[in-house]
């Protein structure tokens, strides 16, 4: 039972907690990876510098709706009921900002909410409609609907800093949730970055091209690919050559579509004079395959890029909104509800247990905190840590309660260098489903992770020592016999500890040839 001080003590500092649906570390600068040149994050880097910077940060789930859901309630996935989209947590679960309001919280939520509910436990709370749309998004709130002319990641943060104006004076400790929905697929900038990086050829991941030869079947039968599963006009803003076979509702139904068709006279303007020369450019090439692969990376990931730089330039404005207030303490966190692949593998998406997929950006930074002591923990971290230490940061948990995360405290305040947590438990449980990826369970140590995709009884075992991208599946590797043994005995000693039942069985072999072999495809 979760034992609270339910008076408010004036030491309470004011939190923002800002997250993205999907962030790469590939496109944060203080993870070094192929984009670090590039300076995606500016303000998220000087932010880390400044507080502490978690470089083995993951979330258990790698959807954005049950990940969001496991951060709020600190708890996987399979115990508060929002295991796959479209479910709901329970109702006799209590979520973070339900507990910070019950001890004296103002509380309040700004952005992308996709938990199937209004927004619970906020005093305040202003949610986009429809997370799908970038531009002259409509807001819902407690006393109505309203649309506001801009771009989502800019409107976002707008009125987030707004509220956090407001209370300025207040007595009361403030709560601040923001959510980013700018890196949802298809990746719409805001005009005023469209022609960032047009001048560049970014760098290729060593794996754009992979032939999936040396993992597991579940990679050779993803809805994830770059070359076959982003469309020229859906996901590229190409305009249709040929519509004479396609139905206006299609049309219709395109995200991309749908917000080129909610710009104003000067969004349209701006957008069209950007994209109609690249777009006439591509028509005049006659690409293979290969270099057709080439092409769309370079056009999705400068996208990504684009979208990232709104994120990192609004997450400065907010910041700045909170640190200004000299006369308050403070804790700013920001972190993301999954990575996101950025051509790794040759995908664009998430949903994997591979580190591309699972691994998120976690910075913190508290008010007092000595100016750039650059501190960089490399424990591992997940996001059911955030409601412990988020609770524990306010010194009224009194004791903890079905709370699976741990208290990050210590290592933020120095007082231990890393947690004692040998292991993470990861799973994903929607299949067949938008990416077609297969539901599993999987265990990440420093050293191995071990990934069993268990309706089709199939596993993954790799050395991220020597394969820190998981290219190599070890499963059968015989030099490794008894690395795999250890780490199927720590998968099962983790499920049990969380009170799952190992009893998931492979589904029936008629069923599994649905998916695999050269008929497969998506079933409903």
């Amino acid at each position: 039972m979760l034992v609270l001080i339910l008076q408010p003590l004036p030491a309470n500092p004011n939190i923002i907690l800002c997250v993205s649906e999907n962030h790469s570390t590939n496109s944060f600068s203080a993870h070094h990876g192929i984009f670090k040149d590039l300076d995606p994050t500016p303000n998220l880097d000087q932010i880390g510098k400044d507080g502490i910077l978690f470089q083995n940060a993951f979330c258990s789930n790698p959807r954005s709706g049950p990940s969001f859901a496991a951060l709020i309630t600190g708890m996987h996935c399979f115990k508060n009921g929002f295991d796959q989209d479209n479910n709901k947590i329970y109702e006799s679960i209590v979520t973070l900002p339900e507990v910070l309001q019950n001890i004296g919280y103002e509380t309040s939520f700004f952005g992308s909410w996709e938990l199937g509910t209004e927004p619970v436990g906020f005093d305040h709370w202003e949610a986009l409609a429809d997370p799908n749309i970038m531009y002259n998004p409509e807001l819902h709130t407690k006393l109505g609907s309203f649309k506001v002319q801009g771009h989502a990641t800019d409107i976002i943060a707008d009125v987030a800093i707004r509220w956090i104006q407001t209370k300025r004076k207040s007595k009361k400790p403030i709560f601040v949730l923001i959510q980013f929905n700018g890196t949802k697929k298809p990746w719409i900038p805001p005009v005023r970055h469209l022609e960032m990086h047009e001048d560049r050829y970014l760098p290729e991941p060593k794996s754009l091209n992979s032939d999936y030869s040396k993992r597991a079947p579940p990679s050779r039968y993803q809805e994830m690919s770059i070359l076959k599963n982003l469309d020229l006009s859906s996901d590229f803003f190409l305009p249709l050559q040929n519509t004479s076979s396609v139905s206006k509702e299609d049309i219709i139904m395109s995200i991309g579509q749908k917000n080129i068709s909610r710009m104003n006279g000067e969004q349209i303007s701006a957008w069209q004079l950007a994209w109609n020369p690249k777009n006439e450019a591509f028509r005049s090439l006659n690409l293979n395959d290969e270099e057709l692969l080439r092409w769309k990376y370079q056009r999705f990931a400068k996208n990504y890029l684009r979208c990232v730089k709104a994120i990192d330039e609004n997450i400065g404005r907010v910041h700045e909104s909170l640190v200004s207030q000299k006369d308050k303490k403070w804790t700013f966190l920001y972190t993301a509800n999954q990575g996101n692949c950025l051509g790794e593998n040759g995908w664009f998406g998430s949903s994997w247990a591979y580190d591309c997929s699972v691994k998120v950006p976690l910075i913190v930074k508290k008010s007092g905190q000595q100016k750039s002591i650059g501190r960089v923990n490399k424990s591992l971290v997940q996001l059911i840590d955030l409601f412990p230490t988020i609770l524990g940061h306010t010194n009224q948990l009194t004791e903890e309660f079905f709370l699976q995360g741990l208290d990050l405290n210590p290592l933020l305040d120095g007082k231990v260098e890393n947690l004692n947590r040998k292991a993470l438990y990861f799973n994903h449980n929607e299949f067949p489903g938008y990416w077609m990826v297969p539901k599993y369970y999987a265990v990440r140590t420093n050293k191995f992770k071990i990934i069993h995709y268990h309706q089709f009884n199939e596993w993954e075992f790799f050395d991220l020592k020597k394969d820190p991208t998981e290219q190599f599946n070890c499963y059968e590797t015989t030099s490794y016999a008894n690395e795999l043994y250890d780490m199927k005995e720590l998968l099962l000693k983790t499920r049990s500890s969380y009170g799952i039942e190992n009893s998931e069985k492979s589904m029936p072999e008629q069923w599994r040839r649905l998916y695999r072999g050269p008929n497969a495809r998506k079933k409903d």
